[in-house]
């Protein structure tokens, strides 16, 4: 029997955003959160079972909610700025459009966006859209390491150093996260997810080939461990603390 694999990338995120109003704007915010958790809800349900007869349906049916989320947001910015605006929901229209491209692996456009709501809007950002648009960065940098361990068009250290950023850029927007918000034990899971990663590169035989002469197994264990463990240590700590069934799913 074939061993089946954990999944080294991350997890969708679902959003849980406080949209009250019942102008169009919002109505149409509201919209895009709803497709956008839909397909964050379908791409997980094939994320922990892959090997679901429907996958390829699964797989279309998110995508095509996270398509929608942008047409929806773009429609938004284009004529409904100024209202955004003046809500002081620019930041999660941004924030909504950064992720949809992200997950839709746009990470050029997601990068852009990025840069253009820190530049213009970042003082009024919400706190947590603040956390979001700071860890994007780091989370398609984890998507891309991995891209590069599948193709192995990239070296060890190569990939290597883009997983040592996507953990600095994550470990930055877990320092700004509001203390007991949901995003923490999300952003936690994320750092492990790029730890698998660095331990599969380091680790196992189908990148024997990327890693350099020399390669010294033990002393990138301890490596690997230096990082790793304060890391594990903050995530339980945080399942510990943090109540709903979330954290006692993972407890269990």
């Amino acid at each position: 029997m074939k061993k089946r694999k954990t999944s080294r990338l991350i997890l969708a995120i679902v959003l849980v955003f406080i949209l009250s109003g019942c102008v169009s704007h919002i109505k149409e915010l509201r919209e895009a959160q709803r497709e956008f958790n839909q397909a964050a809800r379908l791409e997980n349900q094939l994320r922990l079972n892959p090997l679901n007869p429907d996958a390829l349906t699964i797989k279309g049916q998110a995508d095509a909610s996270y398509l929608l989320t942008l047409k929806i947001i773009n429609r938004l910015l284009d004529s409904e700025k100024d209202a955004l605006v003046r809500d002081n929901l620019i930041g999660t229209a941004y924030t909504l459009k950064a992720l949809a491209e992200w997950r839709l692996k746009r990470y050029s456009d997601a990068m852009r966006t990025v840069s253009l709501v820190t530049e213009k809007y970042g003082k009024g950002l919400f706190p947590r859209d603040r956390a979001i648009i700071v860890a994007i960065k780091g989370l398609i940098m984890n998507d891309q390491a991995y891209m590069h361990m599948i193709k192995k068009d990239y070296g060890y250290e190569r990939i290597l150093n883009l997983l040592k950023a996507s953990i600095n850029s994550i470990k930055e927007a877990i320092a700004i996260t509001p203390a007991e918000h949901d995003l923490i034990l999300y952003l936690r899971l994320s750092e492990l997810a790029v730890l698998k990663n660095w331990k599969d590169l380091r680790g196992e035989p189908e990148y024997r080939a990327l890693r350099p002469e020399g390669f010294v197994p033990g002393a990138e264990l301890k490596r690997w461990c230096a990082v790793a463990v304060p890391v594990w240590e903050r995530f339980t700590k945080e399942v510990k603390t943090t109540g709903g069934a979330d954290a006692e799913r993972i407890r269990n």
